[in-house]
C-alpha cells in the first residue's frame, strides 16, 4: 500500500467501522445527486430547476397508497 494510505487511516478508521456496524451509506442520495446533475445542465433559469428537483423527488404513487392503508 502507499503511504499515503497510512496517513489517512486513522482519520477515516471510525467512519469506516461505522458503516460495518450500522450498514448505513449514503449511495441512494449520491445517486439522486447525480440524476438532478445530468437531468438538470443546462436549466435557464431556477424555477425550471426547482420543478425539476420536485419531479425527480417525489414518492412514487404505490409508496404513497402502502402508506395511507
Amino acid at each position: 500500500m502507499c503511504p499515503l494510505c497510512f496517513q489517512s487511516a486513522p482519520t477515516w478508521k471510525e467512519p469506516i467501522l461505522n458503516y460495518f456496524r450500522f450498514r448505513l451509506a449514503n449511495a441512494k442520495l449520491e445517486g439522486t445527486n447525480n440524476t438532478l446533475k445530468r437531468r438538470s445542465f443546462g436549466c435557464p433559469n431556477l424555477e425550471k430547476f426547482d420543478r425539476r428537483i420536485s419531479v425527480e423527488c417525489q414518492q412514487p404513487a404505490w409508496y404513497l397508497e402502502a402508506i395511507i392503508r
